[in-house]
């Protein structure tokens, strides 16, 4: 059982016993398919996943070699793709009352959370070895001054500073920003895979990730990348958060994963910003919530905008919630939880009322991030285990709460995509369906949210008499995995 005071060395030990399988396992496929020969080829430490460029621009000959790879039985899917750039980059004032901190001036913690203990990883896209445009924080800059600031430097690349990194360093965990007594890791990537700067990361005992970042995966589209993150967080718990991107349109990769915290931005209050992508291409809801993205300072880093410097205010967040309750650092899904249904979409009604099947708006998912909502509702939490069983319909986990007339409620239900393997084979597995229902103390059903697709529930209601109030999860068909897997509920009211 995980508790607060194993859950570190639980984690550690998870992480170990992966790496010693997947270390060997990967040198054995490289062996078997002689991918030695390739050109930029890693192996990751920590999942299934080998990457490598291909020395030949003829497209027969790609496809060729491509196949030749592919009808090996180690093989279970190839995802190609090419070298792009990352997002595009703009100008960053923070808006710290509207998201629950109060002044932005005199604020150094919440309530004597600030982090500790929490180990927040920065992966920022930095280009190529000689080309790039650089990728990591700045050590020296005054914002990380007394900070506990850990940098991949590596010898063999031209690695270099940039001002994004180092802003949104400042804002989830800097001297100046959100989460102040963390960890930071900061690491630079070409973002073709992520592969390497993930390993280092583990091996730092990483608990969340901010990626501010787009790569060369199709826009809007599940990717390889995708499926690399959702691994991630499923296997090892580790909190991923995205920016959803810069396009105003689909979701850039790989924030279309379906157990990654993506976050479009607002230009204030009351509007999502022009550029903020909302869009996606398959059964998936994004964004999951937004946060302020326009002219973003920190300290004396910024101003800069983009949905690049919103994502870090939900990285920050995601600390403070962690320190307060360490054993989050196990269960992404119950983050995920806690912050949408922690949300505030009030102000941004009138304009974003395009609800999905899931319960989220489509531009701006849950709504606002509301930093004092979520951390004063960190254990208005639940989670339980999801196992095989051969009923159609099972009331797995049910939760009471007591509602005063009038006032509104809102709960978020998370479960991570399935990856599994079968005879040393991945395969994302998500066949189980979950539904979300509220019902008033007469037993009468009064909301729920009953997705297909996804892998999440989202309700809001307005209680209009007062009473105990039941909040439902429902299993339907039978759990489609080789072991068990956490659920998280969380709920909200005022």
């Amino acid at each position: 059982m995980i508790t607060e005071s194993n859950v570190d060395e639980i984690i550690k030990m998870n992480r170990e016993n992966g790496k010693e399988y997947h270390q060997s396992r990967n040198e054995e496929i490289v062996r078997i398919l002689g991918l030695e020969k390739e050109y930029n080829l890693y192996k990751s430490n920590y999942t299934p996943f080998i990457t490598f460029q291909l020395d030949v621009t003829d497209e027969y000959e790609v496809i060729t070699r491509l196949m030749e790879y592919a009808s090996s039985d180690s093989v279970k899917i190839i995802y190609v793709d090419v070298i792009n750039t990352n997002e595009t980059k703009s100008e960053i004032s923070t808006m710290f009352p509207d998201i629950g901190l109060g002044s932005y001036s005199s604020y150094t913690d919440y309530k004597g959370f600030d982090g500790t203990d929490v180990v927040i990883g920065i992966l920022e896209y930095g280009g190529d070895c000689i080309f790039g445009s650089g990728g990591l924080v700045d050590e020296d800059h005054a914002n990380l001054t007394g900070v506990d600031l850990i940098v991949r430097n590596e010898w063999y690349c031209n690695e270099k500073e940039s001002d994004h990194a180092t802003l949104v360093a400042s804002i989830a965990g800097g001297n100046t920003g959100i989460a102040r007594g963390a960890t930071l890791l900061s690491v630079q990537t070409d973002a073709l895979n992520y592969s390497s700067e993930f390993d280092w990361m583990l091996d730092n005992d990483v608990n969340v990730v901010n990626m501010s970042l787009s790569d060369a995966g199709l826009d809007g589209h599940y990717t390889g990348n995708a499926a690399y993150l959702d691994l991630i967080a499923s296997y090892y718990w580790v909190t991923i958060v995205k920016s959803a991107g810069n396009t105003g349109e689909n979701i850039t990769s790989p924030g279309t994963g379906y157990n990654i915290i993506t976050v479009g931005s607002l230009s204030n209050s009351t509007t999502l910003s022009s550029f903020s992508s909302w869009e996606e291409e398959f059964a998936i809801s994004k964004p999951n919530l937004v946060a302020p993205g326009s002219t973003i300072s920190a300290g004396t880093a910024g101003p800069m905008t983009g949905t690049s410097f919103s994502a870090p205010h939900v990285t920050g967040t995601i600390a403070l919630m962690m320190d307060k309750s360490s054993t989050l650092k196990a269960h992404p899904e119950v983050v995920m939880a806690i912050i949408q249904a922690t949300a505030d979409i009030s102000s941004l009604e009138s304009t974003y009322n395009d609800y999905d099947s899931s319960g989220l708006e489509e531009k701006v998912g849950a709504g606002m991030l509301r930093v004092d909502r979520a951390m004063d509702s960190v254990y208005k939490r639940a989670y339980t285990t999801l196992t095989n069983n051969d009923f159609y319909k099972t009331n797995i986990r049910s939760i009471t709460i007591y509602l005063s007339s009038g006032d509104d409620f809102q709960a978020s239900l998370v479960w991570l995509k399935n990856i599994n393997y079968i005879n040393n084979v991945l395969f994302a597995l998500n066949n189980t369906d979950l539904d979300l229902k509220l019902y008033n103390s007469s037993g009468s059903l009064v909301k729920s949210s009953i997705s297909r697709n996804y892998n999440q529930e989202f309700i809001r209601y307005t209680a209009t008499t007062s009473g105990y109030y039941t909040l439902k999860v429902y299993q339907y068909g039978v759990y489609a995995t080789l072991g068990s897997e956490y659920i998280g509920v969380a709920y909200w009211y005022s």
